[in-house]
């Protein structure tokens, strides 16, 4: 049953892999003596499958959700925990902190909760009190109109991340009188501050299975040292496009010490946070790396005349395929409005209206690269855009 669960859990490429692993072992296991040898020689080669793994952009939910601690149930309560949800939701549209004072959100704020789509309580429990959680206390489970809150963030000119985001390999080694690394299985109550601080900022972590291969690159002692070539190298197997790694621990009994490196592109930043909590390391730590991903990917307001693209768009082989083309592409941020000119063979022609430039697109593209550019071609266009030859990789 364990290995059923294992199967279970990997990407679909992976578990076609270890499909075609199982078969050649079902062929080849009649030669191991002992049913526990065979079971050892299964899990190392399905496991091993997994270092295979390359771990693309990812397409975040729950944008608009935001989850924030109330002392009780009562209107005002819901009124006041909207203002603070809908900052946070702001932020993770943006990528970047908000500016309160700012005239467009400081008139948001005092109508949060006008701007909810639906929203629910939940009673915090008793190990969950604390001292910004007194007895009594209940989360308010929020979720905001998303239309709503794209206007705010037109109207206020702030800058506009779409769901479409670079994961992020973290590593992240964890002291409170024992050291520990932080993965998928982990118990430590640290675990669940970091999911809690990525589901805030709106960002698809990785966390390291820490097996064997992931010990030999990485042991403990280069993890806390933050030394940069363990990282990397331990890194290479998941395929994330940026990587955070962190340690955190307590020199004293009221506060968290935490210093952190983030990998992205071919830079190196380097932050330290002293936080009072636990959850505030974790939730400033990924912010750090938010802001730098946001900085490359997040579209800004610009003055400039709005960017048009002509974009040929081959093996586009069904109307199902054409279908799935356009889904995608009019999920992304940067597309205004696609329209169709012709449709010829396996080749589709369509017009993009684009929120920000094309360098934008080609770094959005880039991430799951669904769409890749094979060609480009200026005839028959216009000087105010450009032709583009992609090929459609669903």
């Amino acid at each position: 049953m364990r290995i059923i669960r294992i199967l279970t859990g990997l990407k679909a490429v992976n578990f076609l892999l270890g499909a075609v692993i199982f078969s050649i072992f079902v062929r080849i296991a009649p030669v191991f003596p002992f049913e526990v040898t065979k079971m050892k020689f299964l899990i190392v080669l399905i496991l091993t499958s997994l270092s295979f793994a390359q771990v693309l952009a990812k397409q975040v939910d729950g944008l608009y959700d935001a989850q924030v601690v109330v002392n009780d149930q009562s209107a005002q309560a819901r009124k006041e925990g909207a203002k603070k949800g809908l900052m946070d939701v702001l932020h993770k549209v943006s990528g970047f902190p908000v500016p309160i004072e700012h005239p467009v959100v400081f008139r948001a704020l005092n109508i949060a909760d006008q701007y909810l789509y639906q929203f629910s309580f939940a009673r915090l429990e008793e190990s969950e009190w604390g001292p910004d959680a007194p007895p009594g206390s209940s989360y308010l489970n929020m979720r905001f109109e998303g239309k709503s809150i794209q206007r705010i963030i037109r109207q206020a000119q702030l800058p506009r991340w779409g769901a479409n985001r670079p994961t992020i390999m973290t590593w992240v080694a964890v002291d409170d009188g024992q050291r520990q690394i932080l993965t998928d299985t982990s118990e430590h109550k640290a675990l669940s501050k970091l999911n809690k601080a990525a589901k805030k900022r709106g960002l698809p972590l990785v966390l390291p299975i820490y097996d064997l291969e992931d010990s030999i690159k990485l042991p403990m002692v280069q993890l806390w040292g933050l030394f940069k070539e363990g990282v990397l190298n331990a890194s290479e197997r998941y395929g994330a496009e940026s990587i955070l790694a962190g340690r955190i621990y307590q020199p004293d009994e009221e506060s968290w010490l935490g210093n952190w490196r983030f990998y992205f592109k071919g830079q190196e930043f380097e932050y330290e946070f002293r936080s009072q909590t636990l959850e505030e390391q974790m939730l400033w730590g990924l912010s750090a790396g938010a802001k730098v991903l946001a900085d490359a990917y997040a579209l800004k307001p610009s003055t400039e005349k709005q960017t048009g693209l002509l974009a040929n768009i081959r093996k586009v082989n069904t109307l199902e395929d054409y279908g799935h083309l356009l889904k995608y592409l009019n999920k992304l941020a940067i597309t205004k409005q696609v329209s169709l000119i012709k449709m010829s063979d396996s080749d589709v022609l369509l017009n993009l209206s684009l929120n920000g430039t094309l360098d934008q697109l080609m770094q959005t593209l880039s991430l799951d690269k669904k769409i890749v550019a094979v060609a480009v071609s200026s005839e028959d266009v216009d000087q105010n855009q450009s032709m583009s030859q992609f090929i459609w990789r669903p």
